[in-house]
C-alpha cells in the first residue's frame, strides 16, 4: 500500500506542473502521465488485493485491509479526474483561467504532498505509537486544508458574478478533488491504524 501512496507522491507533483502548464501538448503529456500512474495504482491494487484475499487473515482484519487499499487506489483515481478537467478546460474554444486561484491551490498540493508523505510513513511504520502521532499530524494537515479550501469558495463566490459559469464548475471541480485527497489521506491513517490495534491484541 505505501507503494500506491508514493505513486500519489509522484502525481502530486504532475498535478502541480499541470495546473501552471499553459499549453496544450504540456497539459497533453502531463495528462498521460497521470494517466499512466493511474493505470499501474489499478494494476498494483488489485495484486494486492488478490494476495490478502488467499492469505490466512481473519474476515475482519482482512475487510479492514482490502477497504484500505482502495482507498489508496482511489488518491490516484483523484489525480486522473485532476487531469481530465484541466486538459478538458484547455479545449479549443473553452476559457476556464483558475490563476486567481493558484496561491489556494499550490497551498493545497502542498499540504497533500506532506500528508501523502506522512502516509507513507505511517504504513511502513510498525510502532504503534508513532503511527498515531503521524496520524494525528496527517488530520491536522486535513483540517488546514479544510480552512483553504473554505475561504478558496469564499473567493469564488464573491467573484461568481463576474466569472463565465464554466471557469465556476472549472475551479469548483479542482477544490473538490483536491480536497478529495486529503480527506483521502486521512481515513486511510485511521483504517490502517485500526488494522495495527486488532493485530497487537
Amino acid at each position: 500500500m505505501a507503494s500506491i501512496v508514493d505513486l500519489g507522491i509522484r502525481a502530486n507533483s504532475v498535478a502541480a506542473k499541470m495546473l501552471e502548464a499553459n499549453s496544450a501538448d504540456e497539459i497533453n503529456r502531463l495528462n498521460q502521465e497521470l494517466v499512466d500512474l493511474e493505470k499501474k495504482s489499478d494494476e498494483m491494487a488489485f495484486s494486492i488485493s488478490e494476495a490478502l484475499s488467499v492469505g490466512a487473515i481473519s474476515s475482519n482484519v482482512l475487510g479492514k485491509l482490502l477497504e484500505a487499499v482502495d482507498m489508496c487506489d482511489s488518491i490516484l483515481d483523484n489525480f486522473h479526474r485532476i487531469g481530465r478537467e484541466i486538459r478538458r478546460s484547455f479545449r479549443p474554444g473553452v476559457d476556464c483561467s483558475h490563476s486567481e486561484f493558484f496561491p489556494q491551490f499550490s497551498e493545497l498540493l502542498s499540504l497533500q504532498q506532506k500528508a501523502l508523505r506522512l502516509l507513507k510513513d505511517l504504513l511502513c511504520s510498525g510502532d504503534i505509537v508513532r503511527m498515531q502521532e503521524i496520524r494525528l499530524e496527517i488530520e491536522k494537515l486535513e483540517e488546514e486544508g479544510d480552512d483553504i479550501k473554505d475561504m478558496a469558495f469564499d473567493k469564488l463566490y464573491s467573484l461568481a458574478h463576474s466569472m463565465h459559469f464554466l471557469t465556476f464548475i472549472h475551479i469548483s471541480e479542482i477544490l473538490h478533488m483536491l480536497d478529495d485527497v486529503l480527506d483521502g489521506c486521512e481515513d486511510i491513517s485511521d483504517v490502517a491504524l485500526a488494522v495495527a490495534h486488532s493485530i497487537s491484541k
